[in-house]
């Protein structure tokens, strides 16, 4: 299994915090020779083992995984197994250990690859990772507004790759809100986009108080949702 961990400070409301991004990435039909009483509660091991299809185990082990091992710099003391990761109402992931407060996660997974950040509580951040791709731009092409059709003119991308960093975007954000995709899809519309220092930054028609920098690499897409005035080093 393949691990990643960067740390970035966040400036907002003259303080400045940690946030912690990790990935993990191991194949499907990998998972049955990992010990996974090393990295999950029972609670979860179960939740794995019930899981009927391959498919949900590996998408659980990711997030579990990628989630912990964001979570782990807070207390870095604390065993992996200790940690819970349990869904809220509209299946927000949250922390439940006693030994971690005050922080929250949000989670994504593509393929191989799951992505977590852990941030304190006090912020709104939300990731979404994708692989650029035709069905991206099927999907959200029916959904798009005026103003973001005007957006495939700017920039010389194919429509693939740049509606794959729309849809990340409204999906990092609904992530954020802690609300999903349970509105209508246009509610996160986009209403301007930009390339700066090799990413791009996307603003919100409707949540200014956002905005998300997406980054491309190896044929995937991911981006991050941040409050608007808050600035990552």
């Amino acid at each position: 299994m393949e691990q990643f961990l960067k740390q970035f400070n966040l400036n907002y409301s003259n303080r400045t915090n940690p946030l912690y991004l990790a990935s993990c990435a191991i194949a499907s039909d990998m998972i049955n020779h990992v010990r996974l009483s090393q990295f999950l509660t029972p609670t979860e091991i179960k939740q794995i083992n019930q899981s009927k299809y391959q498919s949900k185990k590996h998408s659980l082990y990711l997030s579990r995984i990628s989630a912990k091992f964001a979570i782990s710099p807070w207390n870095p003391d604390l065993s992996l197994s200790e940690i819970q990761i349990s869904n809220g109402v509209f299946s927000q992931p949250f922390i439940q250990c006693s030994h971690i407060q005050n922080i929250s996660i949000s989670i994504t997974h593509c393929k191989n690859i799951g992505v977590t950040v852990s941030y304190p509580e006090e912020l709104l951040i939300g990731v979404d990772l994708e692989v650029s791709s035709k069905q991206i731009f099927k999907i959200i092409s029916r959904q798009l507004t005026t103003q973001e059709l005007t957006l495939f003119n700017a920039f010389s991308l194919s429509q693939e790759h740049l509606s794959t960093i729309l849809w990340t975007a409204k999906e990092a954000l609904s992530k954020a809100l802690h609300i999903g995709f349970t509105s209508e899809l246009r509610l996160f519309a986009i209403s301007s986009i930009r390339y700066v220092s090799n990413q791009y930054i996307c603003q919100f028609q409707h949540f200014p108080q956002f905005k998300a920098y997406s980054i491309s690499f190896e044929g995937f897409i991911l981006t991050i949702v941040l409050p608007y005035h808050a600035k990552p080093n």
